[in-house]
């Protein structure tokens, strides 16, 4: 990437769509995954449904609960009460901002709203991305999803959600309207972008959105290309005008 700002500005543009993949890749580096043996892996003898109560070793009571779909198709929690910990997994993003497949983000902040009422201040919370939080790191991510809904509802209320090709518009104006409080607390803010494309379809619907795999690769690596021009390309705007 560091030759970005050497290459004519005609080459740049197909540099960047070479290094963003590669940039993201370089990122996923670090979940190695060689090491699990998949015979290994525990075999679940039942299918576990919201309010079952199962019992983990000899003697430690797990509760499951399914919340359905918010952050993808289908998130879950467990509740471990006696020791007063939840395992929220990708319902809590701590310290980068979290990413939203399904949504929409008034789902998620009930989710999280229920969360805190079945848990309390004493619990800790085990994030699928990120440092164990307590309920104070509970509603940042809260904070963050209400002003997903409010964004996309009030600062693009000028672009009608029927007309599916303003969602980008719509996305990045989001972003660019971040209040300063959640840039801070949440790093790699522009994958609120995301969040916000996928709140307008969720909205549409009425609903969870539906999008494939290749929604999902078209943007992440344009996250990537953000981050890229950002960091190397001095003087160039990485937002919506240059993607």
């Amino acid at each position: 990437p560091r030759m970005l700002p050497l290459l004519p500005s005609w080459a740049q543009p197909k540099a960047l769509e070479v290094f963003r993949f590669a940039h993201y890749a370089f990122k996923l580096g670090g979940f190695n995954l060689d090491s699990i043996e998949g015979e290994k892996l525990p075999h679940f003898a039942q299918t576990l449904k919201t309010g079952d109560d199962i019992v983990v070793g000899s003697s430690l009571p797990v509760k499951f609960w399914q919340m359905g779909s918010i952050h993808s198709k289908s998130d879950s929690v467990l509740l471990l009460p006696e020791s007063r910990v939840c395992y929220a997994g990708d319902l809590l993003f701590i310290g980068i901002a979290p990413v939203m497949w399904a949504g929409p983000a008034a789902a998620w902040v009930k989710a999280l709203d229920d969360l805190l009422e079945a848990t309390g201040e004493d619990w800790l919370f085990v994030p699928g991305h990120g440092p164990v939080t307590d309920a104070a790191g509970v509603r940042g991510v809260r904070s963050f999803f209400e002003y997903v809904h409010q964004a996309v509802s009030q600062t693009c209320a000028d672009l009608p959600l029927a007309q599916q090709e303003l969602d980008e518009e719509c996305a990045w104006r989001v972003f660019e309207k971040m209040p300063k409080e959640l840039t801070d607390n949440f790093h790699e803010p522009q994958r609120i972008v995301i969040c916000a494309l996928i709140e307008r379809a969720a909205v549409r619907v009425g609903g969870p959105a539906k999008v494939d795999v290749k929604f999902k690769l078209k943007w992440i690596s344009k996250m990537s290309e953000f981050e890229l021009k950002r960091d190397y390309l001095v003087g160039t705007s990485p937002g919506r005008s240059e993607l």
